[in-house]
Order: C-alpha cells, then sequence, then structure tokens
C-alpha cells in the first residue's frame, strides 16, 4: 500500500474524497499528527463484542484532517463499467500514450512510482479529466 507523500497529496482531492464512507480494510491518513508525521491507520469493524476491538473510530480521529488512500483494487472499481479485461486494456492505452510522453520529457523518469499512483492517475483522467502535473490535478 502507498502511503507516500505524493500519494497522499495525489488522494487529497475533492474528486476522491467526496462522498467516500470509511469501510472495513480503507487506509485513511491523519494529516493532523503532532511533528509532521502521519498516523496510518487501516480501518476496521468490530464484528462481535467477543473480538479484540481494532475498530477505528473516525470520529475519534480529526475526520476533517483524515485522507483516505484508495488502495489498488478500489481504484480499479472506480472505473468499473468494463470488464476486468477491458479495463485492463484502457489502462494499458492510456499508459502508453500518456506516461510515455511524460516519461520522454522527463528524461526517462516515470512520474508515477507506485500502481496506487498510477490508478489513481487513470481514474482522474477518465472519470474526471485532469492530470498529475506533479504537484496538483489539473484539467487535462
Amino acid at each position: 500500500m502507498d502511503t507516500s507523500e505524493t500519494y497522499i497529496k495525489m488522494a487529497d482531492c475533492p474528486e476522491i474524497q467526496e462522498g467516500h464512507t470509511p469501510a472495513e480494510g480503507d487506509w485513511l491518513v491523519n494529516t493532523s499528527a503532532i511533528g509532521g508525521t502521519h498516523l496510518f491507520v487501516n480501518y476496521l469493524e468490530q464484528k462481535d463484542d467477543n473480538k479484540a476491538d481494532w475498530s477505528l473510530l473516525v470520529e475519534d480521529y480529526c475526520p476533517s484532517h483524515l485522507i483516505w488512500l484508495p488502495r489498488q483494487d478500489q481504484l480499479q472499481e472506480m472505473v468499473g463499467q468494463w470488464t476486468t479485461v477491458e479495463l485492463f486494456g484502457l489502462f494499458c492505452v492510456w499508459f502508453r500514450s500518456k506516461v510515455d510522453k511524460m516519461m520522454t520529457s522527463t528524461g526517462g523518469t516515470n512520474p508515477f512510482i507506485t500502481g496506487e499512483q498510477l490508478w489513481l492517475a487513470f481514474v482522474m483522467k477518465e472519470k474526471h479529466g485532469k492530470a498529475w502535473t506533479g504537484k496538483d490535478w489539473v484539467n487535462a
């Protein structure tokens, strides 16, 4: 799971955050931590009273400072109107056309380090017509 500063910044946008309700297995980061460090939590719901309470009460963690970090499978679901094979094909076409150009313009450096960063960029392009500049999302 990507918990890098870059991915946190990429995921911290209204297109991704608005309307999301924390669910079991979600990764959240609390950006209000003291000393510039972050608290990462994997959201788990308590299943019954007999198990240890690993639940995260989002309200206790300053919800205005929580950023949801979508997993790769969640990102793929966001553009899920296609079958897995079709989606992978579209992703490959996007990757070859956009990321190859970005790598050429940056001297061969891939601007996206992880699968989550790549898929988030793909989601933002497909659903919202935006591209990552390395600092923020802009209309593509």
